[in-house]
């Protein structure tokens, strides 16, 4: 990995790799986005096929939501001692694992295992937080153009991926659709993490430590940041509690929409076309 402390002039090979993560970052929000919002479709064809309470398959997607959150933690420590690049390779082999171990659910009660786990698990460990953590170790300045082209991959992934996945739905069977979704996401996120992504040049501490922390430039600073001191700022539960109550309604209404529309009458392919 550059080092953020590195000077403006870069060498065109130091530019080529720097905005190389960049598209990396893009297509790992892609397919994170597409794992994250598809449940939505997959929802209402197991309720036709399991034919349980609403209450309890929607179950499996709350823990897959509060083990992606609290994993959340566990990845950012491990990506300060391991590096972004070997957490991102992990996730792309447990989420696919996941998603492929759904297709062979003898019933509900497995996918909080497969999909409620080990597909959060893994999507966490490629999603939004090493991504982040690669385009702040990558760019000191225009980490804000960096981190805003990386996220248009989130709504690519929407765009693309779910429309897709309704589609497989309705022509091989939800089964052989996450079988489908299994190899999208083990072919997008592996070749990524071993050859889109350079290897740390430095370890993430160190590079850091001489860096003067993350956007900051090389030399002393009034303040450096530790996690003591960040749980003790209001900055920090302010922007806390804005996630939080952000996404407690949204989480909500995802993954039922669909159901009631097409309950309502609406065909899958329009719900999802407009609102997947």
């Amino acid at each position: 990995m550059i080092s953020v402390a590195s000077t403006q002039s870069s060498n065109p090979s130091e530019l080529k790799e720097r905005w190389g993560i960049v598209a990396a970052g893009a297509v790992l929000l892609a397919v994170t986005s597409g794992v994250w919002y598809s449940p939505s479709v997959f929802f209402v064809a197991l309720l036709q096929e399991f034919k349980r309470e609403y209450a309890i398959t929607a179950g499996i997607y709350s823990l897959f939501i509060a083990v992606y959150g609290l994993s959340g933690v566990v990845v950012g420590g491990l990506a300060d001692r391991f590096g972004p690049r070997r957490l991102i390779l992990v996730g792309g082999l447990l989420a696919p694992l996941g998603l492929a171990g759904n297709s062979l659910a003898p019933g509900i009660g497995s996918m909080y295992l497969t999909q409620g786990i080990l597909a959060a698990a893994g999507l966490a460990a490629m999603g939004y937080v090493p991504v982040s953590v690669l385009l702040t170790q990558g760019f000191q300045r225009r980490r804000g153009l960096a981190l805003g082209i990386a996220s248009a991959g989130t709504g690519i992934g929407i765009l693309v991926i779910i429309p897709l996945m309704q589609f497989l739905i309705d022509h091989i069977g939800w089964r052989l659709a996450y079988v489908a979704f299994a190899a999208i996401c083990f072919a997008a996120v592996v070749p990524v993490a071993l050859f889109a992504i350079p290897r740390p040049r430095m370890s993430p501490s160190s590079e850091l430590e001489k860096a003067g922390g993350p956007g900051r430039p090389a030399g002393p600073s009034k303040q450096d940041w530790t996690v003591t001191l960040a749980l003790c700022s209001r900055e920090f539960w302010l922007v806390s509690l804005a996630f939080t109550f952000l996404n407690i309604p949204v989480q909500l209404v995802l993954t039922h929409h669909v159901a009631h529309l097409v309950e309502a009458g609406q065909s899958k392919a329009f719900v999802e076309g407009w609102w997947g």
